[in-house]
This record gives structure tokens, sequence and C-alpha cells, in this order.
């Protein structure tokens, strides 16, 4: 297989086998759970037999009239990463799910939006025109929908709501965003459009502040972030975990590839970091009001995105000494990635046994669970960057 293959390969698949799993699920669960774990690992795989080609080159691939404009695809060693963490981190979630859904109702329902929502996911970071971006972000925003409101009781539904209408408003700022952006530079494609924006006024800080606004949305950047709180603790830990670990990513890939589009504008990045800062310490802070778990780990997220969206701005900043902040934030995405999945999951695993996550109500639950301590230890280490 080649790396064309490989790429073709790595967004069909999981389209395919979401409709297979839900089918195979009408039938038989234990099949569909199986085959669930299956098809991610060998969608990490082919991720994995990726980078050979990936670290030699740009893989790219596209089908002209799909969508309009062509359906256009590439992989390069910045995008990797990202479809590196989220294949693994659908892996890992997907095996958790079969144990921790087991008293769940609708879980049939549930593996399909879970696996559509890896799917939008991929077509998200492997993008390279980006009205095929913002098509595959959108779908994204609906299947994770499915999943925030999954318990189905009042609580979720109120949650459900917020993240949609939240969703669902960012979306068309966002195309808001892509509107004016085509009418001046009349190309969709992202390496064109860095040439194109070099030329343009003043009109790219308006266009800019709506393409981030979009994205900001889905990244819980402040003040857009009132849906994070409340859609984490709704939904079922392992998509809480892939909520926080991998979906908040999509709305960061995006405001770092308007940062690439838009030539690292001095004023733009300056914006981005006084929002990194206070996301940074609002998180933080609302973090230490809470007693619900998976609440405190949401706005720790948020507080952890600030640091990210720093990089981000400084990326603008540093300009010739720019590495040094591209490094730093992908290093940080990596580990906020895979140790707030971690989290996540422990989180989860409280829930399972006790149906409670209140603080106060669990205290001394994990005194003679060495293993528990020991893995949450090393997550809050992890996060904390000792």
């Amino acid at each position: 297989m080649n790396g064309k293959c490989l790429l073709w390969f790595i967004i069909i698949f999981p389209l395919i086998g979401c409709f297979i799993g839900y089918i195979l699920g009408r039938r038989n669960e234990k099949y569909r759970d199986t085959f669930n774990i299956i098809m991610t690992g060998i969608t990490f795989i082919a991720v994995m037999l990726l980078y050979r080609y990936v670290k030699i080159g740009v893989v790219e691939v596209s089908v002209p009239n799909v969508m309009g404009t062509g359906l256009h695809l590439k992989i390069d060693v910045f995008r990797y990463i990202f479809v590196w963490l989220a294949s693994m981190v659908w892996f890992l979630t997907t095996i958790y799910s079969t144990q921790y859904l087991i008293s769940y109702k609708n879980r049939n329902r549930y593996y399909l939006f879970f696996m559509l929502t890896l799917w939008s996911t991929i077509g998200i970071f492997i993008s390279e025109n980006i009205l095929n971006l913002f098509t595959f972000f959108e779908i994204m925003s609906l299947t994770s929908y499915a999943l925030v409101i999954h318990d189905e009781d009042d609580y979720s539904h109120e949650a459900g709501d917020t993240y949609i209408v939240m969703a669902v408003s960012g979306g068309l700022i966002l195309l808001m965003g892509l509107f004016l952006l085509y009418d001046y530079t009349k190309t969709l494609s992202i390496t064109e459009l860095q040439v194109a924006c070099q030329s343009l006024g003043n009109i790219k800080y308006l266009i800019s502040t709506l393409i981030i606004i979009g994205f900001g949305v889905k990244a819980g950047m402040v003040p857009l972030h009132v849906w994070l709180p409340k859609a984490h603790p709704a939904a079922p830990a392992p998509a809480s975990a892939i909520l926080s670990g991998i979906l908040l990513k999509t709305g960061i890939f995006g405001i770092i590839i308007t940062m690439e589009i838009m030539g690292g504008d001095f004023i733009i990045a300056l914006v981005i970091l006084v929002l990194g800062f206070i996301n940074m310490f609002l998180g933080g802070l609302l973090a230490m009001f809470q007693r619900n778990i998976k609440r405190i780990l949401a706005y720790s997220s948020m507080s952890q995105i600030g640091y990210i969206l720093i990089g981000i701005g400084l990326m603008g900043i540093l300009k010739e000494h720019r590495a040094i902040a591209v490094y730093g934030t992908l290093y940080h995405i990596i580990n906020h990635a895979i140790f707030k999945v971690l989290l996540f999951m422990l989180a989860g695993t409280i829930y399972m046994v006790l149906h409670e996550l209140s603080i106060n109500e669990i205290g001394g639950f994990g005194k003679n669970k060495k293993v528990l301590k020991i893995l949450f230890f090393i997550g809050l280490c992890a996060i904390i960057g000792m």
C-alpha cells in the first residue's frame, strides 16, 4: 500500500465501518464491540504505516467536483500529529467503551455516532481545501451532539442544547469568514491562501476574527467556553475523553491554520496571546470552585487550552524564533490529549463503581486502590507539567 492509498483508507474505512458496526449491533452486540475495536485498531495501524511516507514528503489526493469545489486531502508531519493522536485515542476509548457502557441503553446509537465523529475528525485534520475542512467540522459538531445527550436526562438535554446552539452559531460565523476569504482571494486551497492573504488589507482582521470565533467555540476559548463545563459531565466518560482530548484540538487546529494563512500577523497573534492568558487563568480559577470531577477536568482543559493558545500567539510574535513556539505548542497538544483522556477514563472508572462524581461523596474511595491512585497521580503530574 502506498501513501495515497493509505490516506484514502483512513478516511473511507471508518465511514464504512461505522455502518457495518451498526448493522452488526442490531444482530449481536458482542460482534459489534469486537468489530469496532478491530476497526479502530486497523485505522491506527494504517496511520502509523503512513509515517514512512509523511517523513519524506507530503501525501496528497484529490477528487474533482465533490462538495462543489472538489475534495482535496493532504497529510504532512504537522497534520500527522493530530491524525495519530485522534486514531490512537479512539482505539483506546473504544476498548474502554465496551466495558463502560455495559449498563447503558442505546449502545448501538452511541457507537454509530462515536465512529462517525472519528471519521469527521480525521477529515478535519487532513483537509487541504478549507471548505472541505468546514464541512467535516460541521459534521463533527452534529455527531458529537448525539454523544453529549446520550443519557437523555434533563441535564444532558440542557447541556446538549447549549452545545448545539454554540456549535451551529460558531459554524455560521466561521462560514461568513470563509465567504469573505474566498471573495477576496478567489481560492479555497490552504496552501494558496498563505500567498493570497499577503496582499489583503485591513479586511484580513475582520476575516480572521470571524474564522477564529468559529474555531474558538470548539476550542473552548473565552468567552465562547460556556458549553464546555456542561457537555463534559453530561456525556459518558469515553465521550468526555474524546471531547476534551481530541475535539478541543479541532478548534486549535483551525486557529493554527488561520495563523498560518494570515502569515503570523502580529496583531492577530497578540490577541490570541491575550485570550490564551485569560483562558489559562479563568479555567484554573473556575476549576477550584467545582465539586464534580468531570467538571473540574473540563475547566482544567479550558486552562490547558490557554497554554496552547499562548503558544499559537507566540508563533506570530517570535517571528524568526517561531520554531520554539511551534514545538512547545505541539508538545503540549500531545501531552494534554493523552493525559486528559487518561484522567477522564479514571473518573469514569470511579463513576462505574459509585455512580457518583462529587468529591464530597467519593472521599476515601481510592484508599486501597493502588493502581487507580498511581494512574491518577501520573495524569495529574503530566497535566501540571511536572
